[in-house]
């Protein structure tokens, strides 16, 4: 396409970390890069997933705690379809969250890396709906087992029955684990601590910018 006609699109290859530690989200193949540019127009929703095959990858160390903060605007609600996680196949599973055909989100750990070693805890209230956009947040603690789903401004905790899996497979953008989703993500916090205790003023920093509840 001549790019004269401000027709192209735009594919995202590397998403810079912003915190210093270089834990950037990478994908090098062309045809499973997210979108940020379409047919010459920025994606003003954030970085596009297609829903089918796009996916990002970054940190493949070992966790033991993690917290995370996402903007997410879905694009088409659909079951099991993942917006973050840790692992993939039947044996090497950390953790996912993902929604659920009636827009509902799950938050689930593995215990073995095997796909029969879970705990979940899932959104019992607060739906997504389809170009919405949504405060998706939660944490784990593996000393505790303190799980934990915020949905927008509504919070959810719960012990877990099982701990973490301590595996090394790649933190993904959406989860690998099943389907990814069809979404847009604007911003995406991830620690590998426990810092359950400040999400609360993290979802205040970021719903100060996206006004989203």
């Amino acid at each position: 396409v001549d790019p004269g006609f401000d027709q192209v699109d735009g594919f995202v290859e590397t998403w810079y970390d912003q915190s210093g530690n270089g834990n950037d989200a990478v994908q090098a193949t062309a045809s499973l890069q997210p979108k940020i540019v379409n047919a010459g127009s920025l994606l003003a929703d954030g970085v596009t997933f297609d829903g089918s095959d796009d996916v990002l990858t970054s940190i493949n160390s070992s966790l033991t705690n993690y917290t995370f903060a996402g903007v997410y605007t879905v694009k088409t609600i659909a079951d099991n379809a993942g917006f973050l996680g840790k692992g993939a196949g039947g044996s090497d599973r950390e953790f996912f969250v993902r929604m659920k055909s009636d827009g509902k989100v799950e938050h689930r750990v593995y215990s073995t890396g095997s796909s029969s070693t879970f705990d979940t805890i899932a959104s019992s209230a607060s739906a997504i709906s389809a170009d919405t956009t949504a405060l998706i947040a939660g944490s784990f603690n593996g000393s505790t087992n303190a799980i934990r789903l915020d949905i927008d401004d509504t919070v959810l905790t719960a012990t877990s029955s099982v701990g973490l899996y301590a595996g090394t497979s790649s933190l993904t953008i959406p989860s690998a684990l099943g389907n990814e989703a069809h979404t847009a993500v604007a911003e995406l916090l991830f620690y590998n601590t426990d810092e359950s205790g400040k999400l609360a003023d993290i979802k205040t920093n970021i719903n100060s910018h996206y006004s989203i509840f």
